[in-house]
């Protein structure tokens, strides 16, 4: 199982969960179970949430493959200058 941990105002958008398991091979499967699960948090894994794998953050990479015991971090982006 994935372990998936939401971080700062995410958790909101998830009623309140911080961390979840799930079944996912790669990083979409974890989006799109987030997103169905969640639907207040849907809108904001397109474009505004940073995806971290075992402490290595992917950008534009959905399809990375993700190992049995995988930590997959969602933050929210950050902005500014």
């Amino acid at each position: 199982m994935v372990k998936v941990v939401l971080w700062g105002g995410l958790r909101d958008l998830a009623d309140g969960a911080s961390e979840l398991e799930m079944e996912a091979a790669t990083i979409q499967d974890v989006v799109s179970r987030l997103g169905a699960d969640y639907p207040s948090l849907r809108a904001h894994l397109d474009e505004n949430v940073s995806i971290a794998v075992d402490g290595e953050i992917y950008r534009d990479s959905l399809f990375v493959p993700l190992k049995a015991d995988a930590e997959v971090f969602l933050l929210p982006k950050l902005t500014g200058g």
